[in-house]
């Protein structure tokens, strides 16, 4: 029997670790790190977003001619053989459920939807000021060079998670960060529930247990040993005028209906950012902002991009 597909969507530095450890220690709920796989097996039909040496256009013509000839559901069907076969491949103490956490997936959304109808959907949001802190810690090592590299986190992920709880709010299960460690015992049975297992006490004191490898977040990983909300830590990254230009623009972008789906206030949230006062300059980051307006000049980029879908 496949296990069913457990998808917890969220964008990067949401606490999606601490909660995908939390769900599987469920003794019915396996996990691995982050899978990523089902990003490229959906990009296979999707001409934009994708730079290869082959040709990657012409790659996807050529498979929608397969489909054509064999037929979608055919097609539909060997993929999630596939995935099930990875899946049950860690499910190897007769687990249910497998969940699949990684973030972004925000871009395939509706691709796995379609191909697993019959799979759990756990979407979490969290402050996006936080995330924009975390992500300068995790990603930049706390610095604002090529910061643009993390737009589409910023700018394209809220609004397609915001248009996905949006069409889908009947079907998914919503949990916030600050829902999560406000009420942790509430919010995971409230979980087991939505998904179909038992709830059992245990479960968080268990998860700081669980060790995670592979590509993941190892930050949060290595430093989840217990459940703590620090709400003004944000401030402490925004502390110079860039940093907090830089976010206001972001905050300014983020997706409205991921805003309300998570009860954020974006006059609020705003507010806060502007009466904060920035005590230090840093002439790097002025160069920092020169170099990327140099590199989308000249449509050069450094390091690591996102293509967008």
């Amino acid at each position: 029997m496949n296990p069913i597909p457990i998808f917890l969507v969220s964008l990067p530095r949401s606490g999606s670790t601490l909660l995908q450890k939390m769900l599987m220690s469920h003794i019915d709920i396996a996990s691995t790190a982050e899978p990523w796989f089902l990003l490229p097996l959906c990009y296979m039909r999707k001409k934009k977003g994708v730079t290869s040496p082959y040709g990657h256009v012409q790659s996807v013509n050529a498979f929608s001619r397969i489909i054509s000839e064999c037929g979608k559901e055919s097609i539909d069907n060997s993929v999630r053989e596939f995935v099930y076969s990875i899946y049950s491949s860690y499910c190897k103490n007769g687990e249910k459920f497998f969940l699949d956490k990684t973030p972004r997936y925000y871009w395939i959304l509706d691709e796995l939807l379609d191909l697993f109808p019959d799979g759990k959907f756990v979407v979490l949001l969290r402050n996006p000021v936080s995330i924009f802190s975390s992500s300068l810690e995790a990603f930049r090592n706390n610095s604002m060079r090529r910061i643009d590299h993390l737009d589409s986190d910023f700018c394209v992920g809220p609004k397609l998670i915001g248009k996905f709880v949006k069409n889908h709010i009947d079907s998914i299960k919503l949990v916030s960060y600050e829902q999560l460690i406000d009420s942790p015992e509430q919010t995971i049975e409230d979980l087991c529930n939505f998904i179909g297992v038992g709830y059992n006490e245990h479960i968080i004191k268990e998860s700081f247990n669980i060790s995670l490898k592979g590509h993941g977040d190892h930050l949060g990983a290595a430093r989840y040993k217990t459940v703590k909300q620090m709400p003004e830590k944000w401030k402490e990254k925004i502390d110079t005028w860039y940093r907090k230009k830089r976010l206001i623009k972001y905050i300014n972008e983020y997706s409205t209906e991921y805003l309300e789906a998570g009860g954020y206030n974006k006059k609020k949230m705003l507010s806060a950012i502007y009466n904060l006062q920035t005590k230090n300059f840093r002439v790097k980051e002025f160069l920092y902002l020169f170099e990327e307006i140099l590199v989308r000049i000249y449509k050069r980029p450094l390091g690591r991009t996102h293509g967008r879908a």
